[in-house]
């Protein structure tokens, strides 16, 4: 099998990267280990806040929709169920599907491969009924399935509560958030102000000292910094952890691409330079493998990368190119900046 660009990862940045090389006239295959096209966003139920202008007031579902929906008027190649697992000698691509590995040749490839959530550790942490707080999500918008009835999160970054303020109102009980710092870390006012209207606590300085039961989650023993030595046992059917995403970086140590870290854009992630192109050519990086970061800078990164792989195949860039790369860096700083300015600082340091 031959193709021009090879993307790994069907996400909302592989899908950006597809539509921008396809619609200058290239070919493109997009391999993914998932069922369907779209990533995390196939179970978000939110509004997409800040997205570029074209997106603006979708819900999650809805934006992976949208960017597949227009990736159909071209000839696009997809190889779902699959999985990239290695390099052949002559640098083409090796992809299971479980049963055979399929040889593709490519001129380049672009990695939007993601990220992984973090767990946190804590004596029970392996019980039924402990999970991160992606896999509750998964469960109530995708699968249609309560993770248990009483629960408690622990995390308060911008998805916890934000998937807290869902499960609330699918009906489920959350007694509480729990966060070991001294102030919630969510940036995004209006997702802590909607779950302030929940009357859902958050428990600063509050850890998890460890969960129990028989088989399954029945207690939580918790510890406040400001009342020291007391400790509260709280009955629950399951606990969410927010640990954290960092980038996927199996498809990168198999392409042997220089590793960085960056606390900021979510730990290890390969190098790349102002082109989203690591220091391996022909190799580009997209979405959160290139940094954790919002859904606008998923989506941008994947397009910004897809056009350097457009420069890349014809050997040389154009002035509409230019421009429209222009524009987009021009929208990822002023979202990066504005809502994260330590992503954005970060990202330029990377790029160095």
């Amino acid at each position: 099998m031959e193709t021009e660009v090879l993307i790994l990862g069907g996400g909302p940045s592989g899908l950006a990267a597809a539509y921008e090389v396809a619609s200058r006239g290239h070919g493109v295959m997009i391999v993914d280990e998932a069922w369907a096209l779209g990533g995390q966003l196939r179970q978000q139920t939110q509004i997409i806040d800040p997205i570029p202008a074209p997106f603006t007031g979708l819900r999650g579902f809805q934006l992976a929709e949208t960017l597949v929906e227009r990736l159909k008027e071209f000839p696009v190649e997809y190889l779902l169920k699959h999985e990239f697992i290695g390099l052949f000698a002559d640098g083409s691509a090796g992809v299971s599907g479980g049963e055979k590995i399929l040889r593709i040749s490519a001129k380049c490839f672009v990695v939007a491969t993601g990220a992984a959530e973090s767990a946190r550790h804590f004596p029970g942490w392996t019980l039924p009924g402990v999970m991160t707080i992606g896999a509750a999500q998964i469960l109530i918008n995708r699968e249609r399935i309560y993770p248990g009835k009483t629960g408690l999160v622990v995390g308060s970054s911008d998805m916890a509560l934000e998937i807290t303020r869902q499960m609330h109102d699918v009906g489920i009980n959350v007694i509480g958030v729990v966060e070991p710092t001294s102030q919630i870390l969510a940036k995004d006012g209006k997702i802590v102000s909607s779950l302030q209207e929940t009357g859902i606590p958050v428990l600063l300085q509050t850890e998890v000292v460890a969960v129990s039961g028989s088989g399954k989650v029945e207690t939580v023993l918790l510890s406040s910094g400001n009342k020291p030595g007391v400790e509260t046992d709280c009955q629950v059917d399951f606990v969410c952890i927010d640990g954290g995403r960092h980038p996927i970086l199996e498809p990168f140590s198999i392409m042997n691409c220089p590793l960085r870290y960056e606390k900021e854009l979510g730990g290890w992630l390969p190098s790349y330079n102002g082109k989203l192109q690591s220091t391996n050519s022909g190799i580009f990086v997209a979405g959160q493998a290139a940094g954790v970061t919002c859904q606008a800078g998923v989506v941008l990164t994947g397009a910004i990368a897809g056009i350097n792989a457009v420069d890349y195949l014809e050997n040389g860039t154009a002035e509409a190119r230019e421009s429209c790369k222009q524009v987009y860096w021009d929208e990822l700083k002023r979202i990066e900046s504005t809502q994260t300015p330590e992503v954005w600082q970060a990202r330029m340091s990377h790029m160095g």
